[in-house]
């Protein structure tokens, strides 16, 4: 094994649901306070690089079991960045996830989930990430091609920005890049 991917539910909490991107103190608590969860500190121990998976298209509005208001902090600071009204209203759906869509065109939010990749790279060594729920939706003045478009631009950012850090993508739920796109981003995950 080389890689140590933690799939959906490393992130949670208070400040830390889809959307915010923080470890869930409570499923990973960092008992020594040296601000890395303990599980990261012995993933790292045992010669393994960490990889995370992530909906970075998607925020957390409402919790699926409860119902009541858990939205993401980002969310809640920048309700702008959501793609209205498709990003909202995909978050109110009673019988889904709870997850809203984010307009990847807004420069404003590509800056952030950059920024979001750089901080989890820095701060926990993350070597690999799986991007998943790749939403392809017209965003207006957008269409669905811009949309698709600024995520792949994006991605290419993230690319350049950390050169040995792997951007894999499930094209399970990609409807457009895959799978001649997908593939020269990096691996897939349907392999």
């Amino acid at each position: 094994l080389e890689v140590y991917m933690l799939d959906d539910q490393w992130q949670g909490g208070p400040g830390g649901e889809s959307g915010d991107w923080h470890f869930d103190p409570a499923r990973f608590p960092d008992r020594d306070h040296d601000g890395i969860p303990d599980f990261v500190s012995y993933v790292h121990s045992q010669g393994l690089k960490l990889g995370l998976w992530m909906s970075p298209l998607e925020f957390h509005l409402y919790d699926d079991t409860t119902h009541l208001a858990n939205a993401s902090t980002t969310y809640k600071a920048h309700p702008n960045w959501a793609c209205a009204p498709v990003g909202d209203a995909t978050g109110l759906q009673s019988d889904d996830a709870g997850l809203g869509v984010w307009d990847v065109t807004n420069p404003q939010f590509q800056a952030y989930m950059e920024g979001v990749v750089d901080r989890l790279v820095k701060s926990y060594g993350v070597a690999e990430f799986k991007f998943d729920f790749m939403a392809w939706v017209d965003c207006a003045p957008h269409d669905y091609l811009d949309y698709e478009d600024a995520f792949v631009a994006m991605v290419h950012e993230m690319e350049r920005r950390h050169p040995d850090v792997t951007f894999e993508l499930d094209e399970t739920n990609d409807q457009r890049a895959w799978p001649i796109e997908s593939m020269l981003i990096g691996p897939s995950w349907f392999d």
